[in-house]
Protein backbone atom coordinates (compact mmCIF):
# COMPACT_ATOMS: atom_id res chain seq x y z
CA UNK A 1 0.00 0.00 0.00
CA UNK A 2 1.57 3.44 -0.57
CA UNK A 3 1.36 6.25 1.62
CA UNK A 4 -1.73 8.06 -0.75
CA UNK A 5 -3.90 5.38 -0.02
CA UNK A 6 -2.34 4.76 3.65
CA UNK A 7 -3.11 8.60 4.51
CA UNK A 8 -6.73 8.05 2.54
CA UNK A 9 -7.41 5.02 4.56
CA UNK A 10 -7.06 6.93 8.10
CA UNK A 11 -9.08 9.44 7.07
CA UNK A 12 -11.32 7.12 6.13
CA UNK A 13 -11.03 5.15 9.68
CA UNK A 14 -11.63 8.16 11.36
CA UNK A 15 -14.76 8.99 9.67
CA UNK A 16 -16.42 6.04 10.06
CA UNK A 17 -15.64 6.26 13.89
CA UNK A 18 -17.96 9.26 13.95
CA UNK A 19 -20.70 7.99 11.63
CA UNK A 20 -20.46 4.61 13.77
CA UNK A 21 -21.57 7.28 16.72
CA UNK A 22 -24.19 8.63 14.54
CA UNK A 23 -25.66 5.61 14.04
CA UNK A 24 -25.49 4.65 17.79
CA UNK A 25 -26.56 7.57 19.42
CA UNK A 26 -29.54 7.71 16.42
CA UNK A 27 -31.20 4.64 17.98
CA UNK A 28 -30.15 4.81 21.41
CA UNK A 29 -32.78 6.18 24.25
CA UNK A 30 -31.23 9.50 24.61
CA UNK A 31 -32.03 12.55 22.67
CA UNK A 32 -28.36 13.73 21.65
CA UNK A 33 -29.74 15.32 18.94
CA UNK A 34 -26.71 18.13 18.83
CA UNK A 35 -24.14 15.20 19.55
CA UNK A 36 -25.26 13.53 16.52
CA UNK A 37 -25.49 16.17 14.31
CA UNK A 38 -21.94 17.29 15.28
CA UNK A 39 -20.49 14.01 14.20
CA UNK A 40 -22.77 13.24 10.86
CA UNK A 41 -21.14 16.79 10.01
CA UNK A 42 -17.67 15.60 11.08
CA UNK A 43 -17.84 11.97 9.13
CA UNK A 44 -18.74 14.01 6.19
CA UNK A 45 -15.88 16.52 6.26
CA UNK A 46 -13.08 13.52 6.96
CA UNK A 47 -15.08 11.30 4.29
CA UNK A 48 -14.60 14.66 1.47
CA UNK A 49 -10.88 15.02 3.17
CA UNK A 50 -10.34 11.35 2.56
CA UNK A 51 -11.25 11.99 -1.03
CA UNK A 52 -9.04 15.28 -1.11
CA UNK A 53 -5.80 13.03 -0.08
CA UNK A 54 -6.84 10.01 -2.43
CA UNK A 55 -6.53 12.70 -4.80
CA UNK A 56 -3.10 14.17 -3.99
CA UNK A 57 -4.94 17.78 -2.83
CA UNK A 58 -3.95 18.43 0.85
CA UNK A 59 -6.93 19.19 2.76
CA UNK A 60 -7.42 22.71 4.48
CA UNK A 61 -7.87 23.07 8.24
CA UNK A 62 -11.12 24.06 7.82
CA UNK A 63 -15.37 22.61 8.84
CA UNK A 64 -17.09 24.45 6.12
CA UNK A 65 -18.11 21.08 3.94
CA UNK A 66 -19.51 23.42 0.57
CA UNK A 67 -15.61 25.03 0.45
CA UNK A 68 -14.07 21.30 0.47
CA UNK A 69 -16.82 20.30 -2.24
CA UNK A 70 -16.19 24.04 -4.70
CA UNK A 71 -12.21 23.17 -4.42
CA UNK A 72 -12.53 19.65 -5.94
CA UNK A 73 -15.44 20.68 -8.02
CA UNK A 74 -12.62 20.68 -11.21
CA UNK A 75 -11.96 16.74 -10.60
CA UNK A 76 -15.69 15.76 -9.74
CA UNK A 77 -18.47 18.20 -11.55
CA UNK A 78 -20.64 15.88 -10.59
CA UNK A 79 -19.93 17.25 -6.84
CA UNK A 80 -22.17 20.26 -7.27
CA UNK A 81 -25.42 17.82 -6.76
CA UNK A 82 -23.94 18.11 -3.16
CA UNK A 83 -23.95 21.54 -2.42
CA UNK A 84 -27.18 22.26 -0.68
CA UNK A 85 -27.40 19.66 1.72
CA UNK A 86 -23.50 20.19 2.34
CA UNK A 87 -23.79 23.80 3.27
CA UNK A 88 -27.09 22.47 5.44
CA UNK A 89 -24.93 20.60 7.32
CA UNK A 90 -21.97 22.80 7.76
CA UNK A 91 -24.15 24.34 10.48
CA UNK A 92 -23.28 21.94 12.90
CA UNK A 93 -19.59 21.64 12.70
CA UNK A 94 -19.03 24.64 15.76
CA UNK A 95 -22.14 26.10 16.63
CA UNK A 96 -23.48 22.77 18.21
CA UNK A 97 -20.62 22.01 20.17
CA UNK A 98 -21.31 24.85 22.39
CA UNK A 99 -24.35 25.89 24.34
CA UNK A 100 -26.62 28.30 21.87
CA UNK A 101 -30.48 28.40 20.83
CA UNK A 102 -28.82 26.09 18.36
CA UNK A 103 -29.56 23.39 20.50
CA UNK A 104 -32.75 24.07 21.38
CA UNK A 105 -33.93 23.77 18.03
CA UNK A 106 -32.11 20.91 16.62
CA UNK A 107 -35.17 18.12 16.07
CA UNK A 108 -34.89 14.02 15.26
CA UNK A 109 -36.16 15.13 11.99
CA UNK A 110 -32.69 16.97 11.91
CA UNK A 111 -30.79 14.44 13.01
CA UNK A 112 -32.42 11.81 10.61
CA UNK A 113 -31.83 14.53 7.76
CA UNK A 114 -28.20 15.38 9.15
CA UNK A 115 -27.53 11.07 9.19
CA UNK A 116 -28.80 11.10 6.01
CA UNK A 117 -26.70 13.71 4.13
CA UNK A 118 -23.49 12.36 5.84
CA UNK A 119 -24.13 9.18 4.20
CA UNK A 120 -25.04 10.35 0.71
CA UNK A 121 -21.63 12.17 0.68
CA UNK A 122 -19.80 9.19 2.34
CA UNK A 123 -21.32 6.96 -0.58
CA UNK A 124 -19.99 9.94 -3.00
CA UNK A 125 -16.58 9.64 -1.88
CA UNK A 126 -16.03 5.96 -1.10
CA UNK A 127 -17.39 5.68 -5.24
CA UNK A 128 -14.75 8.18 -6.23
CA UNK A 129 -12.14 6.91 -4.35
CA UNK A 130 -12.94 3.34 -5.31
CA UNK A 131 -11.85 4.46 -9.24
CA UNK A 132 -8.67 5.38 -7.85
CA UNK A 133 -7.81 1.81 -6.78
Amino acid sequence: MNKLHKNTDAWKKKAENDLTVVSDLFDSEHDLFDIICFHAQQGAEKYLKALMVDNGLTPPKIHDLGQLLKLMKKLFPEIKELYSNANWLSRFAVESRYPSALDLSITKQDTQKAKNIAEKIKIFCLKKMENNY
